[in-house]
């Protein structure tokens, strides 16, 4: 071969790679910007499951342990209001910023997991809920490192449904992600002062005194809770407050900081079994379950925490599965839009309730495969059951 003929190999093959660089290019420009969530529906809004505990028979006779009652959860649950216009939490990572820069539709659709706000997911039979919140751009918001509202519209939703309700149980859980000078006891204070028929959140907790570290100090410990301790014997709807405090997102003042509402939250980390699996590819998710629960199993101080199955997938890149889930997945909601059903149909799902009994999910509403009625029914049967186990002589 001539030297003007390897001249022109040499020419075809650098044609080539840029041509194969400029179509990977405009993909990725498309795939990060396409904010499609590719889901068929915002899910069920039946308002059917508004009450899930308090029509079960004997329930107040049987008063079962809160760590024993199973429950249908949402993960990420204020997140609703992710869209176009949605700002970086300025608590983010340069990482996520430069994700908002770069690839606003992708940001938005793998930061967004639920598609109704607190109340329709309550009346949808929700009843533990994962908040995750920082104060970003002069206020209090629900984040996922991109906001979705203020977080005293999604506190006003819960206080409407508790107001409405008698005898059930809301979970909820605040999970801080940055406080721009404040800190948590300031956060607790905010709460006091979002009402909704002159109630707020602390008025819905009827307990006190909380043992927070799971230290054995002689103060109320989450494995003490019943449910006619949380519902005042079934004539109120109650709350159980929780909140994480790694102090990785905090300022070293907040460690000490601590007023009249600190002893209502219990630390989740120190009273919960709360395994996050940070994977994509549903094989790895469910392999991360499975043994999560077998954990549990046998593990005897567990069965005196919440046990909580975290099924949700994430941006993880632990394996090429997960790369491939996290590149083509289109959202989080599509995701979990066919993967929710997989979960209710897996062999293993009566093991994994009664291992772990507060079932947690993104897109908590869904209606692919009648997911959000038939994870309701189960929930409430597998509840039934176990107040005619404790009715037994």
């Amino acid at each position: 071969m001539g030297k003007a003929e390897k001249k022109d190999t040499k020419r075809i093959v650098a044609i080539v790679l840029i041509c194969i660089f400029l179509v990977f290019a405009i993909f990725f420009i498309f795939e990060l910007n396409l904010s499609n969530l590719s889901i068929k529906d915002n899910g069920n809004l039946d308002h059917n499951y508004g009450k899930v505990l308090s029509n079960i028979d004997n329930i107040t006779v049987a008063n079962p342990y809160l760590k024993d009652i199973y429950m249908l959860g949402s993960h990420d649950s204020c997140t609703c209001d992710i869209n176009s216009k949605s700002k970086a939490d300025e608590n983010a990572g340069f990482g996520m910023k430069m994700m908002e820069v770069l690839g606003k539709g992708y940001f938005i659709r793998y930061a967004k997991t639920q598609t109704v706000g607190a109340y329709d997911q309550l009346m949808q039979g929700s009843r533990y809920l994962h908040i995750k919140y920082s104060f970003t751009d002069g206020d209090w918001y629900s984040t996922h490192s991109i906001t979705s509202g203020k977080m005293a519209g999604y506190i006003v939703d819960i206080l409407k449904y508790l107001s409405e309700q008698t005898g059930e149980i809301v979970i909820l859980n605040f999970h801080p992600c940055g406080f721009n000078g404040y800190d948590m006891a300031q956060f607790h204070e905010w709460l006091e002062t979002i009402t909704y028929n002159e109630k707020n959140i602390y008025d819905y907790v009827y307990y006190s005194d909380v043992d927070v570290f799971n230290e054995g100090n002689g103060k109320t410990k989450i494995s003490d809770l019943r449910y006619n301790d949380i519902t005042q014997t079934g004539t109120k709807s109650g709350l159980v407050l929780i909140d994480t405090r790694d102090y990785k997102h905090m300022t070293d003042k907040d460690e000490g900081s601590v007023n009249e509402y600190t002893y209502k939250f219990f630390d989740l980390d120190t009273n919960a079994r709360n395994d996050w699996h940070n994977r994509n590819s549903n094989k790895a998710l469910i392999k991360g379950i499975q043994e999560t629960a077998e954990s549990i199993k046998a593990d005897a101080n567990a069965k005196n925490m919440l046990r909580i199955n975290q099924t949700q997938h994430a941006l993880g890149a632990k394996g090429f599965d997960d790369f491939i889930s996290s590149l083509f997945g289109c959202s989080l909601l599509h995701l979990a839009e066919k993967y929710n059903v997989s979960l209710i149909e897996n062999e293993n799902l009566d093991f994994w309730l009664d291992t772990m009994p507060i079932f947690s999910v993104d897109f908590v509403n869904s209606n692919t495969g009648s997911f959000n009625e038939r994870i309701n029914k189960i929930i409430i049967d597998k509840n039934k059951g176990l107040v005619a186990g404790m009715m037994e002589p």
